[in-house]
């Protein structure tokens, strides 16, 4: 796959750079979709690099060179945008909306003992968290029917109720929209 095609997939994006002993080579870094977007425009901030990119986007076959200039363009999500701390400890959990629009909080971990350290410090605020392994990751989660009969339900449906304000897309908000009858936020 091209380095632009990468940097602008959702999952993760690479980066391409690098010299090893005077020939060129290829180092391959992960980046999330935001840091990608902190990159192209750290990139177009230097003059050098902006005047060359620009001038080499309006060439024919400049497509990848105005491809960075679009992606440092784009809107990023603020961090922690998706998440909530969790009332009564130090937890931050993000929140998930799956595709039958049922809420989720996650935390990960790739660490076991800190998963059941956070499991503990859940339980002791009187929630019922669950865990499984994703990825490598144990994933702490407490699912929709437990949110849905505890504290979470405020904090976690006015954070629905934020992000259902800011969609612009028209499916985000029926899906949130959706997540939010689900939720029972309006019985509040």
């Amino acid at each position: 796959m091209k380095l632009m095609d990468m940097l602008e997939r959702n999952a993760t994006d690479i980066v391409v750079t690098g010299e090893n002993n005077g020939e060129e080579s290829l180092v391959v870094h992960l980046y999330s979709k935001d840091v990608a977007v902190g990159l192209a425009r750290d990139w177009l901030a230097i003059p050098d690099i902006k005047e060359l990119i620009e001038l080499g986007s309006s060439l024919p076959g400049g497509e990848k060179l105005r491809r960075v200039i679009e992606l440092a363009s784009r809107e990023v999500r603020e961090k922690g945008s998706r998440s909530i701390t969790i009332p009564g400890t130090s937890i931050s959990m993000s929140i998930h909306v799956d595709r039958y629009c049922r809420v989720e909080l996650r935390a990960w971990r790739r660490d076991e003992n800190e998963a059941l350290r956070l499991i503990e410090e859940l339980r002791k605020a009187g929630l019922h968290p669950s865990i499984y392994v994703e990825r490598g990751y144990y994933v702490i989660s407490i699912m929709h029917t437990k949110i849905r009969d505890s504290p979470l339900k405020e904090p976690v449906c006015q954070k629905l109720s934020k992000w259902l304000n800011e969609a612009s897309d028209e499916r985000r908000k029926e899906r949130i929209t959706k997540a939010i009858q689900n939720l029972k936020c309006l019985d509040q």
